[in-house]
């Protein structure tokens, strides 16, 4: 997961694209040197957290409270609203939870929790 998120934020900051033409991955080491690379999954993750939206990060925030496993439903009384299927998808997507059952969500790793 780690690399794969790693991969994906060298994407987004323009770092890592794929080349329709060439039909190549292609990247700038350059700036990929500069970068600072965290090697710590919790660390990354915290990192990448900090990016989101102040929305996402309360609904991160609201869902921490909740403790380790916890249903959309728990979650949308906690937030008082309805969450979205986009926002647990994002969640999902970014490797800060994971799907253990239909619709009960649990944190990837504790310490990000």
């Amino acid at each position: 997961m780690f690399i794969l998120r790693f991969m994906l934020s060298l994407n987004e900051s323009d770092k890592l694209w794929f080349n329709m033409s060439s039909r190549m991955w292609m990247y700038d080491l350059e700036k990929i040197r500069m970068e600072e690379i965290q090697d710590d999954v919790v660390i990354f993750l915290t990192q990448q957290m900090t990016r989101l939206p102040k929305d996402m990060r309360m609904g991160l925030m609201l869902a921490a409270c909740l403790g380790r496993q916890f249903t959309s439903a728990t979650l949308a009384k906690a937030t008082k609203r309805e969450v979205t299927d986009a926002f647990t998808q994002v969640c999902l997507n970014s490797g800060f939870f994971q799907l253990v059952e239909t619709d009960k969500y649990m944190w990837q790793h504790d310490q990000v929790q």
